[in-house]
């Protein structure tokens, strides 16, 4: 900063005019005050002495200021003394109203100063509000934070908790899927094993059954009229014996076709797991009744063909006791008239 300069020395007023204060020469002005800068540096939030820092730095280069203005105004007064020593009295007027015009710039200064510094210090206290808010933003969201990892936490190990439960429900109903195919297979043999049966006995039966016609055949020629209705019974029940076989086979080929729906069924559905077991439960004991209602129907057609069987038997018996009879009464009375004839 330089000092200003004195311009020439004016004449004394007279004694009537009043003393005015002297402005700076022609040409000259006196130095401004420095601009300040409203705009500082972003403060990181770590830092909180800084701005203390930077308080203190500016009061030492306002001071340092201050000691240069100083400095320089007494040089210039002594410049001006030495120029009043050579002109004068009359010049000690103009150095007052200049020293005094220094002055008053001096003032300005220091006030024009201190209303940056409290600028300064204000937008400071601003920025440091700033960072005290957003220090509590930050520590809120820090604890908003940790409470959302904690619930995601327990969240992650109530769905590890279910998953392992669902693991365990499929695992058991696998199980289950596995115990029921193997008693549904048990059954399934079980039952084919009793309608092979069935059919074999119905084969002797109906074999045992021919035999017992044409020996019927071969032995009742005399009694061809009992034999004629015997003979029409025999085929009435040997129709229904070939309905009911029929109507055996046909079940049993519906049975057939049910059980192969059914497996394809199992196969498509493995993954409904109790719906599943619950629908071929409901069938199996479908089935059942079925093949009890079959059971049923061969021993009533077994218990009605065994007594077909055993009139017939019987009806023979009295026929073949009836033709022995006879015979011995021919053989008597052959006897008789030979005895009669020899007499």
């Amino acid at each position: 900063m330089q000092a200003p300069q004195l311009g020439p020395s004016r004449p004394a007023p007279g004694p009537g005019v009043p003393l005015q204060p002297a402005g700076p020469p022609a040409g000259h002005s006196y130095p401004s005050a420095p601009p300040t800068s409203h705009t500082q540096a972003p403060i990181p939030p770590s830092s909180h002495t800084q701005p203390t820092q930077m308080h203190q730095q500016h009061q030492h280069q306002h001071q340092h200021q201050q000691h240069q203005q100083q400095a320089a105004a007494a040089s210039g007064v002594v410049g001006v003394g030495g120029g009043v020593g050579g002109v004068g009295g009359g010049g000690g007027q103009d150095v007052d109203m200049t020293v005094q015009s220094f002055a008053q710039w001096l003032t300005e200064m220091k006030s024009s100063s201190s209303a940056s510094l409290s600028q300064l210090l204000s937008e400071m206290s601003i920025i440091r509000d700033g960072i005290t808010a957003n220090n509590q933003d930050l520590t809120e969201f820090k604890r908003h934070s940790t409470s959302i990892q904690t619930q995601m936490q327990s969240q992650l190990t109530d769905l590890r908790e279910k998953l392992g439960s669902a693991f365990s429900e499929i695992s058991s109903l696998v199980k289950t899927k596995a115990s029921s195919d193997g008693e549904f297979e048990s059954e399934l043999s079980t039952l084919q094993q009793q309608a092979h049966y069935k059919a074999s006995e119905l084969k002797a039966l109906d074999k045992a059954y021919t035999n017992t016609h044409q020996q019927l055949q071969s032995n009742l020629v005399q009694t061809q009229n009992t034999i004629n209705v015997t003979t029409n019974e025999i085929a009435a029940i040997k129709k229904q014996s070939q309905t009911l076989q029929d109507g055996i086979f046909q079940k049993l080929g519906d049975l057939d076709g049910r059980l192969h729906e059914l497996s394809g069924r199992i196969e498509k559905e493995k993954l409904d797991g109790n719906k599943n077991v619950a629908a071929v439960q409901e069938e199996i004991a479908v089935l059942h009744e079925k093949l009890t209602g079959l059971s049923a129907d061969f021993f009533d057609h077994k218990r009605i063909t065994t007594a077909a069987l055993n009139r017939l038997q019987s009806q023979v018996w009295v026929l073949e006791e009836q033709k022995k009879k006879g015979q011995a009464a021919q053989q008597q009375q052959q006897q008789q008239g030979s005895k009669t004839s020899l007499l």
